[in-house]
């Protein structure tokens, strides 16, 4: 008896297409080996590879090196800034042929620094042509002297890395001496709905700033004070004393969370983890059993 090819189950394009998709986005491992299934399946998915580039991955840069600029404007959405080490272990920058790689990245939504990268990242990306919608890092990374010459908050504003931003998580502290400063800058951000900080001694220390957050940002739906205490389950937060929110704070948009990678605010995990906490019986613990 023959084999008629005829009689083959073959699933419509478009199925298959969300079938394979679903598999790398399920097990990104998975990707190398799927890419080798079929032509079509390789087009689908080496994008994936590329959707979140590090600056300090050589193999995943040297990758890069090798697409056009089509490809890569098609692919890169994240681009993470990581310290880059030589050989030596000594520090360096980007070499040329990632700063070409970068530059050919055209729409790049999110984009996080590392506390201990140093370079800026003005002529590393083409600002001017992004559409950022999510930074994580200090504010130091965009203006250098930002502490000792504040910049004005309309020129704030309009930095390609602002104007569009709609999720923050800013690494500088808000109490001290920054907290007049940053919570002026954030009131100029039109699109800001998403705002996060971790450095505070503690929430009694930044009770201010955060008022002044949630009062003047306008679009603002989440304000998330990530609590950097790795002893805690960060599944029960609120629970201990050390977690209760003062008064002056009880609002709806405000979220506690702990987190596991410096770049989350760049992802997607972290918004939905906050729009979680406030669905259940946590946000009622956080608030003083509020709803």
């Amino acid at each position: 008896m023959s084999f008629d090819s005829r009689l083959s189950p073959k699933l419509p394009v478009e199925l298959e297409h969300e079938i394979f998709v679903s598999a790398a986005l399920t097990e990104s491992s998975s990707i190398p080996t799927l890419l080798r299934v079929a032509r079509r399946v390789l087009i689908w998915l080496e994008p994936l590879l590329y959707h979140t580039l590090d600056v300090s991955s050589k193999p995943q840069m040297d990758a890069a090196t090798t697409k056009d600029a089509a490809f890569l404007a098609k692919s890169v959405r994240v681009v993470f800034f990581t310290p880059i080490f030589d050989e030596a272990r000594n520090r360096s920058g980007p070499t040329q042929a990632y700063r070409d790689v970068l530059l050919m990245c055209t729409q790049v939504k999110g984009v996080g620094m590392h506390p201990h990268f140093s370079d800026t990242i003005d002529d590393l990306l083409p600002l001017p042509v992004l559409s950022i919608k999510r930074f994580a890092g200090w504010l130091a990374a965009l203006f250098p002297n930002a502490h000792e010459h504040p910049p004005a908050p309309e020129h704030f504003a309009a930095h390609p890395v602002f104007r569009d931003l709609t999720h923050l998580d800013l690494f500088d502290a808000l109490d001290g001496e920054t907290s007049t400063l940053i919570s002026s800058l954030l009131s100029h951000l039109p699109c800001l709905t998403h705002f996060a900080t971790s450095f505070f001694e503690g929430i009694d220390s930044i009770v201010w700033p955060l008022q002044q957050i949630l009062k003047y940002c306008a679009q603002l739906q989440f304000l998330v004070l990530i609590v950097m205490d790795y002893s805690m389950d960060m599944h029960s937060l609120g629970t201990t004393a050390a977690m209760e929110v003062p008064e002056a704070l009880h609002d709806a948009r405000l979220v506690l969370c702990g987190y596991s990678n410096w770049f989350e605010g760049v992802t997607e995990c972290r918004g939905v983890r906050g729009e979680e906490t406030t669905k259940g019986s946590r946000r009622k613990r956080l608030l003083g059993g509020q709803n």
